[in-house]
């Protein structure tokens, strides 16, 4: 079995580890947990003391936790809603336009709310916008990096909105905190698991 090395100078004295959980902040969202025996390596090399943290296809984990966002309990955030955008690699102005809204402000004031509606219809239409960027600036572009039960998930959730939004505006109300969002990844399949654990 060949040494492990450090990615950053090369030296084989390096501590390296698999946590069954991690939390991915670097993602751009508070609240990711990546679980799965191989879903992160982390390398410490004693020599130039750098640590560094390698995640498997992460192209598939972004889209794939946006993914997740579009099919969450009701109470989208701001961070959320700015992780999307960035996803769909689109400026405040671009995105204000697709949201029908005139103004670059209102995506910037958006993206700071800890809730970006209360009201649960609202909430609904902003959903369908998001779907429908999804479809076009993931899943239909040239750098979808989704498996084929990632898009049939996708799919499925279109062909469900009404459904899940009846279910959205009647557990609006009762929504307490926004748990956090833990994603798979599954080791015999070596990529990140489409059905994805929201607890």
């Amino acid at each position: 079995m060949p040494k492990s090395r450090c990615p950053v100078c090369g030296s084989t004295k390096v501590n390296k580890s698999t946590p069954d959980r991690f939390k991915y902040e670097n993602c751009g969202l508070s609240d990711v947990v990546l679980i799965g025996e191989d879903a992160v390596t982390i390398t410490k090399c004693p020599d130039c003391e750098q640590t560094t943290t390698m995640i498997p296809q992460e192209q598939q984990l972004l889209q794939v936790i946006g993914l997740s966002l579009l099919d969450t309990q009701p109470g989208m955030s701001g961070e959320q809603l700015r992780y999307l955008r960035t996803l769909f690699e689109m400026s405040q102005a671009d995105f204000a336009r697709e949201m029908g809204k005139g103004r670059r402000e209102t995506i910037s004031e958006w993206e700071r709310l800890d809730r970006i509606h209360s009201d649960a219809d609202d909430e609904l239409v902003l959903r369908l916008r998001l779907l429908d960027l999804y479809r076009r600036r993931v899943i239909e572009s040239d750098h979808c990096f989704l498996a084929d039960p990632h898009k049939e998930r996708f799919l499925k959730m279109v062909e469900t909105f009404v459904e899940r939004g009846m279910k959205m505006l009647n557990s609006a109300q009762r929504r307490k905190k926004r748990p956090p969002v833990e994603v798979k990844r599954r080791k015999s399949m070596k990529q990140w698991e489409p059905e994805l654990a929201v607890v």
